[in-house]
C-alpha cells in the first residue's frame, strides 16, 4: 500500500507541541476509489472497468464477457451500477449493505447471468473490497 498521504491534497496533520497523532484523515475518509486506484496505479475512471474484470464470475467466461461487453455494453449496467457505489465506502460493511441492496439484480432471470454466471461474483468483490480496505475498519 505505500506510505500516506495518498496524494499532494490529502495531508495528515500532527499539531506542534502535542505529543502523538492528532491530525486526521481528509474529509470522507479514505475512500475505496482512492485506495484501489493508488494499491492497481489505475485512473479513476477506468476503476469500473477494472474491478468487472477482477470480480467476473468464472474466469472462463472473460472472452464471452468481453464479445458482450463490446457489442451491449447495456448487460453489465447493474453491476457497473453497483460497483459505481462501492466507489464511496469507506469500510467493509458499507460494501456489504451495498451488495446486499443489489441482491435482487443477481437473481435476475438470464441465460448469460444465471447458467453462465457472466456477472460479477459477489464473494469476489467482498474479497477485494476487504483488501482494499483492510486498514479502513
Amino acid at each position: 500500500m505505500g506510505a500516506f498521504p495518498l496524494s499532494a491534497h490529502d495531508t495528515i496533520s500532527v499539531k506542534p507541541g502535542v505529543a502523538g497523532f492528532q491530525g486526521g484523515f481528509p474529509e470522507g475518509g479514505y475512500t475505496f476509489e482512492k485506495l484501489f486506484c493508488r494499491s492497481h496505479r489505475c485512473r479513476a475512471e477506468d476503476l469500473e472497468t477494472k474491478v468487472l474484470w477482477r470480480c467476473l464470475y468464472h474466469s472462463s467466461t472473460l472472452p464471452l464477457a468481453w464479445l458482450v461487453l463490446r457489442f451491449d455494453p447495456d448487460f453489465f449496467r447493474a453491476d457497473f451500477q453497483m460497483i459505481s457505489e462501492i466507489k464511496e465506502a469507506t469500510t467493509h460493511s458499507q460494501v456489504r449493505n451495498i451488495l446486499s441492496d443489489h441482491h435482487t439484480e443477481f437473481l435476475k432471470k438470464s441465460f448469460l447471468r444465471n447458467r453462465l454466471k457472466l456477472r460479477v461474483s459477489r464473494t469476489k468483490l467482498i474479497s477485494l473490497a476487504r483488501a482494499v480496505l483492510r486498514g479502513e475498519f
